[in-house]
């Protein structure tokens, strides 16, 4: 057998204080074979005693690694050249992190593998690896909650309403409500009647975040309340129009429900709640959910697509399924992508978005109405301005005072007036800045 280093193997003379690094190195990145009794160019030298380098190698495996490794290291003897070698056969860790015992989960401590060498982590790398250690322990159930007096009848009573009873003596070990302390945790938190978790829905007028049009909070309460009441609220944002224009009565909605159903549900219990609280903010012409975390450790963005299922907090989600609230047949993300496409769904590292854009033609009528709408409460001079804009924003006032032959001053007047009714903004200075109808596309 001819001997070369690579990314996966990698060749000593004999066990010294550097193997440790090396099987680190290895277990942090995709596992290799270290073969002791062989030098740098290959040549095999053999080992002399084999029990002492068993015994060595027993002791690093067991006792100078963290966290322990015997399941992914293991050794054997070989014959080359009638000299004994030893294989030491590392498998990619099962763990997000390994480190030196004695290091601690520092630089010195985590190492990777590097071509033919072993280096450091930097301390961005590690800090990444632990915050992939602490999903993989399902995160919420191990952290403490800064709340400790925590009443949960709207948990009790959603059981109820699916014929399921909660023992008060046991419901909150067998809903892991409580960390390994006995501290209350996350989950209870989110499912408490009252907490901190700050859920609300955010509507912007037109297309960007310039100006909030509303904020309606489901704040401080369970989030199978918040939950309920978002979905009420999406509900009636959903306008339904009927098309008589055809011997058949045909109904169509602002935009798929059960696609934003979905979308939600997903955000709730998918999001990573020690990074922030999922975001439900509406424009003129869509709506977007956005939950933390990115993709759960271990899932590939095309199995994602494929509606593969791994919920990054399985306690939550199962609370969901024995309320009828959610089912893990993971057919949420296919159901998106069917009637939206891939460009409906953002994935980055720290957060998913998903996008339900409004359907165009109702969108059309809706604005038309909500023009008409206005019009009807403005005065003569404000609705000649209004129309004015809409064709062309970037009149001045002495220009619209030129066109509709009135003073500067009477202009000036109507401007403030509609500017205080929210229905213009003015973006930029007075001389090089252009009017905004806030919330309405020009009419064609």
């Amino acid at each position: 057998m001819k001997f070369v280093e690579t990314n996966k193997i990698e060749l000593k003379e004999k066990l010294n204080d550097n193997l440790i690094r090396e099987i680190v190195g290895f277990l942090n990145t995709e596992g290799g074979t270290i073969y002791i009794g062989v030098k740098d160019n290959g040549e095999v030298i053999g080992i002399k005693d084999v029990n002492k380098a068993f015994t060595e190698l027993n002791e690093i495996i067991c006792d100078q690694i963290e966290p322990r490794a015997e399941k992914e290291v293991k050794s054997e003897i070989k014959f080359e050249n009638n000299k004994m070698i030893m294989g030491i056969n590392v498998q990619k860790g099962e763990k997000a992190i390994y480190y030196i015992k004695k290091y601690g989960c520092s630089s010195k401590g985590c190492l990777v593998r590097v071509g033919t060498s072993t280096r450091e982590m930097s301390n961005e790398e590690i800090e990444e690896r632990n915050k992939i250690r602490f999903y993989d322990e399902d995160n919420i159930i191990n952290y403490v909650s800064d709340l400790d007096d925590l009443k949960f009848s709207i948990l009790k009573i959603n059981y109820e309403l699916n014929n399921l009873h909660l023992d008060d003596k046991t419901f909150e070990k067998n809903l892991h409500l409580r960390n390994k302390l006995g501290s209350y945790n996350k989950l209870a938190e989110l499912l408490a009647n009252e907490n901190k978790i700050d859920l609300k829905y955010v509507k912007f007028q037109g297309n960007d975040k310039t100006v909030f049009s509303e904020i309606q909070k489901f704040s401080n309460k369970s989030i199978l309340v918040g939950y309920s009441q978002i979905l009420a609220r999406l509900e009636v944002e959903n306008k339904c129009y009927v098309d008589t224009s055809s011997m058949q009565r045909i109904e169509k909605t602002l935009f798929d429900f059960n696609v934003a159903k979905e979308a939600l549900l997903n955000a709730i219990v998918h999001n990573d709640w020690l990074s922030g609280v999922p975001t439900i903010q509406q424009f003129e012409n869509r709506i977007e959910i956005m939950s933390y975390g990115g993709l759960p450790k271990g899932l590939k963005l095309e199995e994602f697509y494929q509606g593969i299922s791994k919920p990054r907090n399985p306690k939550l989600m199962k609370i969901f399924i024995d309320l009828n609230l959610a089912e893990q047949t993971g057919h949420g993300v296919p159901l998106i992508l069917k009637k939206y496409g891939k460009m409906a769904i953002e994935v980055e590292k720290n957060y998913i978005r998903i996008t339900i854009p409004f359907n165009k033609e109702l969108l059309q009528k809706n604005n038309n109405y909500e023009i008409k709408e206005i019009k009807d409460k403005l005065n003569k001079i404000e609705n000649q301005i209004f129309e004015l804009i809409q064709k062309n924003e970037e009149y001045t006032a002495y220009e619209l005072s030129n066109e509709l032959e009135v003073s500067k001053r009477t202009i000036e007047r109507a401007l403030a007036s509609l500017k205080n009714k929210l229905i213009l903004k003015r973006i930029g200075s007075r001389k090089t800045g252009k009017w905004s109808v806030l919330g309405i596309k020009p009419e064609n």
